[in-house]
């Protein structure tokens, strides 16, 4: 087996493994090719560390024994010849010749390991380009020593005969990666030990471009951060796809692959690129060679030259070919066409590649100035070559390019990744391109399927018109009111119409319903309608139904015969939903289809099955008219039921009914009907008012009848007297008045002067002495007047008469004389004496007062 380098930033030469570059050689094929040059120039054993002892050589000294490979790289400019650089196949300043000539012409112990590598390096040579013919030359004059030509013959044959191996370096940090991948004119670091057929390993990770190192600054040029020149060599990752990452920090181009003879190949596996960003090919640009990019992904990566795309990959000059194979484009970005791929000339090629909707608004992902675009999807059975589910843009949008006239055209392509047939197709055939339908009336459930047998039918009761169906869901059910028994029906006119008097009330259906008794249907029904009211069905299975005759009826749907109008009601049209009651006065017939007229004396209220005799005794009656009575008329008070002509008729005058009666009643003594007919009540007279020949007659002046009298009464009590005609009672004579006299009793007199009355008297009294009244013809005399003091009068007086001097009255009943000590009366109508004041006394006749006479006094 091979040997490797494991590299790392603190230790970049570290350990040291050879590896087979192509992995489908066999470990016996290599163990041969490493012994094989030892065996051949007579070495007898190969130690532990490498060094290769020779037989046949002898003991050779000088400087440098065992010197390796890095010792012989240091020396290679100053020695550099064109041949050893096509030997080597790197370029000229690095001359694989020379390290050949040095160490054997110098060295008596050959270093197996710079050996092997001169070998395998001249093998990979040998397949990448041609060597010159006087390079052959040259190594045949530059060997003076038997064993060195050997050793030469040795390696020609190696050339021929071992597997191309090389040299593997394992990457841990980003610093080792950039150190190593810097390889061509120009660079940064001219002293990479990477050459042609090695393979770089790298260790699960992310390897972010960090402007601030400054040794991974730029490997060519500021904008790219990893440069190979005219190398063959591969690039893979350690761990499972996706987990090595290469993450240009959108500072930088990632990695730039130049190899303008064509001569060159890189093989690139299992890796993620993203925010790579530079004015094109934002993550990768290729220029010349062969580039094979399998199982990786390109994210995020950005151009950003105004007219010139790639975002992810730029591929440039003359490019041999550039082969992608299940490699995933997601959201990268270009102000222009071709954000995922752009590419002028060679042979494009794109299997199982997967294109994302692009990250700039109206780009492409795939941009062609002129190369030669192949797709393949190499899809077995059941799958197809399509677009990525997660691109779907308008089909012309995903492959941009120029005709002959340099304008922009637009393709489109199949699809470019394998996806399983989609449900409803199967895939019979190897590398198809599409996938064949199930077809009409069928479905399928199964993603992949490689046969029509995976294809079901769809079950009776449905039908599927399109080419493509998912599942049994797709099956389009047959509509209501129809019916199929067929599978695989492929059209909706293989659904029948259900016949009428049948129906289907759920889609889907493989047979129709039978519409049972009260129900009927149409052609295509999808349930059966109920007879209507007025109609109905007794059969199963009707179309139709059948009107209800006159006389008949159903008041609800869904009926499966006609009822018969009950007794009292009718009806005399068809297809009725119910029987109209028979008005009041009449009464129902036995047909049901009409009413009979109620004759006189009889009366029926509505829907009445017979008419019912009015209760004549109780005094009801009834004409029958035109439209028979519905209700017996009661002859009320004043009127009785005539039984021979059924009316109600007027009591006759003198008679009285309080209704309810056949007869009227006689009115009883006392009592009239005021000569009027049709008398509620017989009544009698109002007081004041007596019976005479059937009718009430007022009493005279002077007489009175109360309320039942018969007879009028003459007004004889005390101060009695009616001054009107027909009065109830007798009046009496108020206070002041009396009746005019003892037998004229028709009014009343004021008493007159010198009498009163209290009232309620027949005469008035005369007033009694010291009192009086005078005549009021409309007042009366109530009562005397008492005389006023200083006057009187006697009995009956009409006025008083007042006291002459020397009298008085102080209580109007009599005048009294002034015959006291001192007293005396001057004036009529005194009612008390005057005392003669002092120094006077009265007069003889008591009528003044007088002086006293001279000598004599009075105190008054």
């Amino acid at each position: 087996m091979g040997k490797s380098r494991r590299l790392s930033k603190g230790d970049e030469e570290g350990e040291r493994r050879l590896a087979v570059a192509d992995v489908s050689t066999s470990s016996f094929t290599t163990d041969f090719c490493i012994n094989l040059i030892p065996l051949l120039v007579g070495v007898a054993e190969v130690n532990d560390v490498g060094q290769v002892q020779g037989h046949n050589a002898g003991s050779m000294e000088g400087e440098g024994t065992g010197m390796d490979e890095s010792g012989l790289l240091e020396k290679e400019e100053k020695d550099g010849a064109d041949c050893g650089s096509i030997l080597e196949g790197i370029s000229p300043s690095a001359s694989s010749a020379n390290i050949l000539h040095r160490n054997f012409s110098r060295h008596a112990l050959v270093d197996a390991e710079v050996l092997k590598r001169i070998i395998t390096k001249k093998r990979t040579t040998s397949v990448g380009g041609q060597i010159p013919s006087n390079c052959y030359e040259r190594l045949w004059s530059s060997c003076n020593h038997f064993p060195y030509m050997t050793v030469f013959l040795i390696s020609l044959l190696s050339l021929l005969v071992c597997p191309v191996t090389g040299e593997e370096f394992i990457v841990n940090d980003q610093t080792s990666l950039f150190n190593l991948m810097c390889v061509g004119d120009s660079v940064k670091v001219p002293s990479s030990p990477l050459s042609i057929g090695d393979h770089i390993t790298l260790n699960a990770g992310t390897y972010v471009h960090d402007s601030t190192d400054e040794n991974s600054y730029g490997c060519r040029y500021s904008h790219t951060v990893y440069q190979t020149t005219g190398i063959s060599f591969t690039v893979s990752c350690s761990g499972s796809g996706g987990t090595c990452v290469l993450d240009g920090n959108t500072e930088k181009r990632i990695f730039a692959f130049y190899d303008v003879e064509k001569d060159g190949e890189l093989l690139i596996k299992n890796l993620t690129w993203r925010n790579g960003r530079i004015d094109k090919g934002g993550c990768l640009y290729v220029e010349g060679g062969r580039v094979n990019i399998q199982h990786s992904t390109f994210t995020n990566c950005e151009a950003t030259h105004g007219s010139i795309g790639g975002g992810g990959i730029f591929a440039w000059g003359s490019i041999d070919y550039l082969h992608l194979h299940s490699v995933r484009f997601l959201a990268n970005k270009s102000p222009v066409y071709g954000a995922d791929l752009y590419v002028y000339q060679g042979s494009i090629q794109l299997y199982g590649c997967e294109f994302s909707q692009p990250a700039s608004a109206g780009s492409s992902n795939v941009h062609n100035k002129g190369a030669s675009i192949s797709f393949s999807s190499n899809c077995p059975k059941g799958q197809l070559g399509v677009l990525s589910e997660d691109y779907n843009p308008v089909p012309a949008s995903f492959l941009s390019g120029v005709d002959a006239t340099g304008e922009l055209v637009s393709y489109s392509t199949e699809g470019i990744f394998c996806s399983l047939c989609p449900h409803g197709t199967f895939g019979a055939e190897d590398y198809a391109t599409s996938c064949s339908p199930c077809g009409q009336g069928m479905y399928g459930e199964t993603m992949g399927a490689i046969s029509n047998s995976s294809c079901s039918m769809c079950p009776p009761g449905t039908y599927q018109e399109d080419e493509i169906a998912n599942s049994i869901n797709d099956c389009i059910s047959c509509s209501e009111g129809k019916f199929s028994q067929l599978s695989a029906a492929t059209s909706r006119f293989q659904c029948r119409n259900c016949e009428p008097g049948t129906y289907s009330s759920s889609v889907g259906a493989t047979s129709c319903l039978i519409c049972t008794q009260g129900k009927y249907s149409f052609e295509m029904a999808s349930a059966c309608s109920n007879c209507p009211a007025g109609r109905a069905s007794s059969i199963e299975g009707s179309n139709s139904c059948t009107d209800c005759v006159a006389g008949k009826y159903t008041s609800a749907p869904a009926q499966t015969t006609c009822n018969d109008c009950d007794l009292g009601t009718y009806t005399n049209n068809n297809a009725s939903v119910t029987c109209a009651a028979c008005p009041g006065g009449k009464s129902g017939n036995d047909n049901r289809q009409g009413c009979d007229l109620c004759p006189n004396g009889k009366f029926s209220n509505p829907a009445s099955a017979t008419c019912s005799d009015c209760n004549s005794t109780a005094g009801y009656v009834s004409i029958a008219g035109s439209n028979g009575a519905s209700i017996c008329e009661f002859c009320g008070a004043g009127f009785y039921a005539d039984i021979s002509t059924h009316e109600c008729k007027e009591c006759e005058v003198g008679k009285f009914s309080i209704g309810g009666k056949n007869k009227c009643e006689v009115c009883p003594a006392g009592t009239n009907t005021n000569n009027q007919v049709a008398a509620t009540a017989c009544e009698p007279c109002s007081p004041g008012s007596v019976t005479v020949d059937n009718i009430c007659v007022q009493c005279e002046k002077g007489k009175y009848a109360a309320f039942g009298a018969l007879t009028c009464s003459e007004c004889s009590g005390e101060g009695e007297y009616a001054a009107e005609k027909g009065q109830a009672a007798c009046s009496t004579a108020p206070a002041g008045f009396r009746p005019i006299s003892g037998t004229d009793r028709t009014g009343i007199v004021a008493c007159p002067a010198g009498e009163f009355s209290i009232g309620g008297k027949t005469s008035c009294s005369s007033c009694r002495a010291g009192t009086y009244s005078e005549y009021n013809a409309e007042k009366g005399s109530a009562g005397c007047i008492a005389c006023a003091l200083g006057s009187t009068s006697s009995e009956g007086s009409s006025a008083c008469s007042p006291c002459l001097p020397p009298t008085f009255s102080d209580d109007g009943l009599a005048c009294k004389s002034c015959n006291s000590e001192g007293r005396y009366s001057d004036v009529q109508g005194a009612f008390a004496c005057k005392t003669a004041k002092a120094g006077y006394k009265p007069t003889a006749d008591r009528t003044g007062e007088e002086q006293c006479m001279e000598g004599t006094f009075s105190t008054g």
